[in-house]
């Protein structure tokens, strides 16, 4: 990647499923006429196995030119569309996975134009596994209620 180059990546203390989105977004000066390949991988926290990554989007920072962004998915694989925004949120083949390969290639128009980076986001849906202390404070309420009814029936 050209020089200066950064990295940031926004994620959420507390998953919401359905609406967790996080955005790997990388800035650099990007030369007019070139192709830069950036690969990258996204897992789900292992702490929360009922969560999926179904959705991703990718999209250039440019507001002039024609340069473009593809992303590939590698080990799905899936190929999301070509654009020179940023695209919609694309649902991932399969219905959700907990770890993608990420290859994007950029490629920057010879002609006029403002890029000055990229980003790709992803969508966690599913609905979050309780810890053991949960399963256990219900295991309890449960059964304080069941011997409760017993007395009273």
């Amino acid at each position: 990647m050209p020089e200066p180059f950064a990295t940031t990546v926004t994620v959420r203390s507390q998953i919401v499923p359905g609406e967790d989105l996080h955005t790997v977004t990388v800035t650099a000066g990007l030369l007019p006429g070139h192709t830069y390949d950036f690969s990258h991988i996204i897992k789900v926290a292992p702490n929360n196995p009922g969560l999926l990554i179904s959705d991703a989007s990718a999209g250039v920072v440019q507001t002039v030119g024609d340069s473009t962004i593809t992303i590939t998915l590698t080990n799905i694989p899936q190929t999301l569309p070509t654009t020179t925004t940023a695209t919609g949120l694309v649902a991932i083949a399969g219905g959700g996975v907990t770890e993608l390969d990420v290859h994007d290639v950029i490629v920057v128009s010879a002609a006029m134009s403002d890029i000055t980076g990229f980003s790709n986001s992803f969508l966690e849906t599913g609905v979050p596994i309780p810890e053991p202390a949960s399963f256990a404070l219900l295991g309890a309420g449960l059964a304080g209620l069941g011997l409760v009814r017993r007395r009273h029936g």
